[in-house]
């Protein structure tokens, strides 16, 4: 079957079941002729099974990949019941997450002396287990916001590509959000980190606004890996009396790569936030690690353990799981006993991956932007520009080789490398790609690269609409649903998002744009995900409250 063809159905096939879904979940379903569901039936287990079976080569999270890079002892606690027999709640001789006195403890300060082993002048860290991912650590940060400020200030410089959950925080806290312009990768059609300098001349120009940032949040590294001068936005965090937070969602293995690893293996490998002196580091240890979804770990400074652990209560569930606890102890004891060796293997793999890669007609791969000093090759993208299909059409093609990426764009595949990959996934993808790369060449009437008219570029930071109102305002005031096609000029007060990454292109109280509407318009197109949307419209500020 021609790749052009077959894609095409793919994509078609996916977006029928997201709106499927979309309107499963929101209506009663009219009659049809498929039979309804019987109370015998298994619908997630199933599907959970069908689709383990389907994956021959996995990059994307979590790090363990289908449990092979799960600790030892972790491995064996599960056998027998599936480790149920450990799903306890708070026994006396258990402990509690919120007030931790025993095993708890001991296991958050461990991790807290092997993660943040490099603080910068030996800086005293604590460290917090985390059951409801990186989102909690976020939002809890910015809930301590207002305290830790004292109240006086309420400013937080982030980017605009900040993932979803820094846009809830900025809702539940009240705080408001000053956004920095990205660097923007108009080859890959992707929104990179804010450099030191982006952020000197926002406070430059705005003197007044400058006197009122609580704290300065930034994404490093990146989805992509791109990784920021740290040490700089230290200084001028530091320059302003600000606090300085550290999104490492996706550094959570950066720790473990040491000043005499990054001189002699690769020498643009990110430092670890904590070595840079951040206030508050919240990391993934499920996205590159070996603990379980949904879990993280939030690192901060002692002197905001009060406030955060406050904040930490009204985010997290207060039925905790054990095994997710128990599976960030068992990542730490991994990386104690075997890092970084299985992460410096790793590192060997993604770049005979890079190598072997854009070796293959029509395909590049990302290398470190020259704005940035950092880039972390363990991400391996695969850039489409020159190749005669999208993201989205490839990822369905290396599906049905049993090859899984992290994310799919429209330019651009996303591959992560871990301590749990092996040689033989790596060849299993070049393989994939190689062969895919070559089917859809073949249905090309010519060789010639293909311009992708049909593609539409992420809009830039200028073209997103302006900041009409507080999220907090937009969120929790009068709302009301319009379609989107009709939506340019309105005020959202949804977080419009495609995911992964969960990067939103609409947030509350932003002023719709044509662009934005264009873009989401083009992922839905092509089979993409969006949360925010429902049958075609977007939630917006009811006129009479936005005028």
């Amino acid at each position: 079957m021609k790749a052009a063809f077959a894609n095409s159905a793919c994509a078609a096939r996916r977006s029928a079941k997201l709106r499927s879904a979309t309107v499963q979940c929101c209506t009663v379903a009219p009659a049809s002729s498929e039979p309804e569901p019987g109370q015998d039936e298994l619908p997630i287990l199933s599907a959970l099974r069908a689709e383990s079976k389907r994956v021959r080569a996995a990059f994307f999270c979590p790090g363990h990949r289908l449990g092979v890079g799960i600790a030892a002892p972790f491995k064996e606690a599960l056998r027998g019941h599936g480790g149920m027999q450990l799903d306890l709640p708070e026994l006396p001789d258990f402990d509690n997450l919120f007030e931790p006195y025993g095993p708890i403890a001991r296991a958050e300060s461990l991790a807290t002396k092997l993660f943040c082993r490099d603080a910068r002048d030996g800086e005293a860290y604590r460290t917090f287990f985390l059951v409801n991912g990186s989102t909690s650590g976020v939002l809890a940060s910015l809930l301590a916001l207002p305290r830790l400020a004292n109240g006086r200030r309420n400013v937080v410089m982030l980017p605009r590509n900040a993932h979803q959950s820094v846009i809830y925080g900025c809702v539940l806290a009240g705080v408001e959000p000053w956004f920095i312009e990205p660097e923007y990768d108009g080859v890959l059609d992707v929104l990179h980190g804010f450099t030191p300098q982006k952020v000197r001349g926002a406070l430059l120009a705005q003197p007044d606004r400058a006197k009122n940032v609580a704290a300065i949040l930034v994404v490093s590294p990146t989805y992509y890996g791109v990784g920021s001068d740290l040490d700089e936005l230290r200084m001028i965090a530091d320059e302003m009396d600000a606090l300085l937070i550290v999104d490492e969602a996706h550094g959570a293995h950066l720790p473990f790569f040491g000043p005499e690893e990054r001189r002699t293996k690769n020498t643009s490998l990110p430092r670890s936030a904590v070595s840079c002196g951040a206030d508050m580091i919240i990391q993934s240890t499920h996205k590159t690690l070996s603990s379980m979804s949904q879990t993280a770990m939030l690192h901060a400074r002692v002197k905001l353990e009060q406030p955060l652990a406050a904040s930490l209560r009204m985010v997290q569930s207060s039925s905790p799981n054990a095994l997710l606890l128990a599976s960030l102890d068992a990542a730490r004891w991994k990386m104690a006993n075997k890092a970084p060796l299985g992460l410096i293997d790793a590192l060997h793999l993604a770049e005979q991956a890079r190598q072997r890669l854009e070796s293959i007609k029509g395909v590049s791969v990302l290398r470190r932007p020259s704005q940035f000093p950092y880039m972390d090759t363990l991400r391996v993208t695969v850039c489409l520009h020159d190749a005669p299909i999208d993201g989205f059409e490839l990822d369905e093609m290396l599906i049905e080789r049993g090859v899984y990426a992290e994310l799919p764009t429209m330019n651009a595949m996303l591959f992560i490398v871990t301590d749990a990959t092996t040689q033989q996934d790596i060849d299993i993808l070049v393989d994939g790609v190689e062969n895919a790369m070559a089917e859809a060449f073949s249905a090309k009437l010519t060789d010639s690269p293909s311009t992708k008219s049909d593609s539409i570029p992420l809009p830039p930071q200028s073209a997103f609409g302006e900041l009409a109102m507080l999220p907090r305002e937009a969120f929790l005031g009068p709302s009301e649903g319009t379609p989107l096609v009709a939506s340019a000029g309105r005020v959202s007060s949804a977080t419009v998002c495609p995911y992964p990454p969960g990067i939103p292109v609409l947030l509350p109280g932003e002023r719709i744009t044509a662009d934005c509407i264009q873009y989401l318009e083009a992922i839905v197109e092509r089979g993409g995900t969006i949360t925010g949307l429902s049958d075609g419209q977007v939630q917006v500020v009811a006129l009479a409250a936005s005028t």
